[in-house]
């Protein structure tokens, strides 16, 4: 994907509306697949985050799991690990860069909760070491399991763990899933804690309902998190830029 920035002079109203002292415009283009899109925007279009999906899931003041987390002794502690959010257990500090990444969608959607989501998922899928990428694996669960459901939390889908390694040795930024995970159990947090030595970080419970894009297509990414010296877990905002 590219941006480009052109000024378009009021001599030319027959091609672009403007003012008497003309108008900046953006020029976007992206490949997602096979398939070729060009977006115009004015700066304040662009400023609106008109191609932004919001990739946080939603939780409404009503939802079960605030009345779970007022049962909790350590209310702070368990309300960075509520919704979308990075599992930081060795209280690292994600790095600032981080904040922009290219996206690479995976789609698990054909993927039994009993059966490993393993490389072979992977396949035909380019990840460049020396970028900042963020692998996001789509399992489309919460379209069958509600968040917080037994079955969500504890027979959610998993990464194979040569999966997981893989993308520690590619050095992705984050690895996202829209499930409670990317391993069940125990598993869970020794791969959380695995990734974070290797300065990847799991995002957990994105809400990939609007991201309709095929595995492999890129595009852009904005993760914002609240830092939090004594958490475990940061609560997070994912904006994909499609």
């Amino acid at each position: 994907m590219f941006e480009l920035r052109f000024f378009v002079l009021p001599k030319f109203p027959e091609l672009f509306p403007t003012s008497r002292k003309g108008r900046v415009f953006f020029l976007k283009y992206s490949l997602q697949g096979n398939k070729n899109t060009v977006k115009l925007f004015t700066r304040k279009q662009k400023w609106r985050g008109d191609s932004m999906i919001n990739i946080t899931m939603k939780l409404d003041r009503n939802h079960e799991v605030w009345k779970w987390l007022e049962s909790q002794e350590n209310k702070l502690m368990n309300a960075g690990h509520v919704g979308t959010h990075i599992d930081v257990y060795k209280k690292s500090n994600v790095p600032i860069e981080y904040f922009k990444t290219k996206g690479i969608l995976i789609d698990c959607t054909n993927y039994d909760l009993d059966e490993e989501i393993g490389l072979e998922v992977l396949k035909g899928v380019e990840i460049e070491g020396e970028e900042d990428i963020f692998i996001i694996f789509k399992t489309n669960i919460q379209s069958k399991y509600a968040y917080g459901s037994e079955i969500y939390v504890n027979q959610h889908h998993e990464l194979s763990w040569e999966l997981i390694n893989f993308l520690l040795d590619k050095k992705v930024c984050f690895i996202g899933i829209d499930c409670a995970g990317i391993r069940r159990g125990k598993e869970h947090f020794q791969a959380d804690i695995k990734s974070e030595e290797n300065k990847t970080y799991i995002i957990e419970n994105l809400d990939l309902s609007k991201l309709n894009l095929k595995t492999g297509d890129q595009f852009h990414v904005y993760t914002m998190w609240i830092e939090n010296p004594f958490a475990t877990g940061l609560s997070t905002r994912v904006l994909a830029d499609v």
